[in-house]
């Protein structure tokens, strides 16, 4: 017979809102009251990445790509000044080379006229101005004996002479020449060839002139200043 002062235990209550465990486990009970009021729930993440933390750099947008374009700028810079040099060369070697060729037809200019001139004076022609004309020799030329010399002359009865002299005046040698003029008063032409001894110097002239028929004194000479082997 049981005894009736023996205490009855207390009946343990349910817990409310106690999910029933999974496998055999016992699920650990949600918080009440206080507890549930203390634990505020975590602040969403915002949209686009995690908020920099305070004092460190924000990471940069779209910093490759700037620097991509950065690149290629530089470079097409570098390439439009190589090229701009290269075309700045190639003219500078164009007007050089043009300058280059140009020169030697200037140059040579002179040296046909200075070749030309003697040529110039053989046609010559013995005026009542100048009535004797020497062709050759032309003046510093070098001469030997005998040296033929002509060149045209107004004379009377047609005769003149010549006489070669070293650089002290010494006479070498002389001719007596006759032109071939038409008629009195008129120029003609004469060539004639000279002999004459050794200089004694490296230089001399030749005189070419006429005879007074009164006097016998020398006029119309011509004078040309040659050189001896």
């Amino acid at each position: 017979m049981a005894d009736d002062n023996q205490p009855v235990p207390p009946t343990q209550a349910p817990q409310p809102n106690t999910p029933a465990s999974s496998a055999g486990r016992p699920t650990p009970p949600m918080p009440t009251g206080r507890q549930a009021v203390d634990r505020p729930d975590p602040p969403p993440e915002p949209a686009g990445g995690p908020t920099p933390i305070a004092g460190e750099p924000a990471p940069p947008k779209g910093g490759g790509s700037k620097t991509l374009i950065i690149l290629i700028v530089v470079a097409l810079v570098l390439a439009g000044a190589t090229a701009g040099y290269y075309w700045w060369q190639s003219t500078q070697t164009g007007e050089e080379s043009e300058s280059t060729v140009s020169t030697p037809s200037v140059t040579t200019s002179p040296k046909r006229t200075a070749a030309t001139s003697p040529t110039a004076s053989t046609v010559s022609t013995a005026t009542e101005d100048q009535p004797i004309v020497v062709t050759k020799p032309v003046a510093n030329q070098l001469v030997t004996s005998p040296v033929q010399i002509t060149g045209t002359a107004i004379a009377f009865e047609n005769t003149i002479a010549a006489r070669i002299k070293d650089s002290n005046g010494q006479v070498l040698g002389t001719v007596t020449i006759t032109t071939n003029a038409p008629d009195v008063g008129q120029p003609g032409n004469y060539s004639a060839s000279l002999t004459f001894s050794a200089p004694t110097t490296d230089t001399g002239s030749i005189e070419v002139y006429e005879s007074d028929a009164a006097t016998g004194a020398d006029k119309n000479t011509v004078t040309i200043q040659v050189r001896f082997k």
